[in-house]
């Protein structure tokens, strides 16, 4: 979905949805010094974000391209390499047969990729730029747990691990 408008008045949204579907959604109002809130015009929907029914390779090619300009997500986001997105592919391809569900690929604003496997109450996250790399653990009503990674394979291996892959 792509947010045309706020207003504080209204405390509504004006929603532009996939086949130019329009919904106004309410919402708690803000403060009224905030005015309008966004004041832009409708992008296309889905801008940045993964639709869970594309295949991931087609997603992943599309997210590039999305992301490749800076302010991709207006709001001053890092544009993405094209060797970031590439990275995710090799990513994938390490991770394929682990049995594992699809990974569910994300931009993020600082210009990182994030690639994340749900499993029941638990959630893995790899994410990367350039030649860092982060891992996350996620487990409903646990702390989260994290660290550094200094290629993908140790991060694949944190990933089956923490997941019993």
């Amino acid at each position: 979905m792509s947010y045309n408008a706020s207003s504080a008045k209204s405390g509504t949204w004006l929603a532009v949805l996939p086949g130019a579907a329009v919904a106004v959604i309410p919402l708690v109002t803000p403060p009224a010094e905030y005015g309008i809130l966004f004041n832009r015009t409708p992008r296309p929907a889905f801008v940045g974000r993964a639709e869970t029914n594309m295949p991931i390779l087609d997603t992943i090619d599309r997210l590039s391209r999305e992301t490749a300009q800076p302010d991709w997500d207006d709001e001053q986001g890092l544009a993405i390499s094209r060797a970031d997105w590439d990275r995710a592919l090799e990513l994938y391809r390490k991770t394929c047969g682990l049995g594992l569900p699809e990974p569910f690929p994300s931009p993020c604003g600082d210009g990182s990729v994030h690639l994340s496997w749900a499993v029941g109450p638990t959630k893995f996250v790899i994410e990367w730029r350039g030649s860092q790399i982060f891992w996350s653990f996620f487990r409903l009503g646990q702390n989260p747990l994290g660290g550094t990674a200094g290629s993908f394979d140790d991060a694949v291996a944190m990933l089956r691990m923490h997941l019993n892959a």
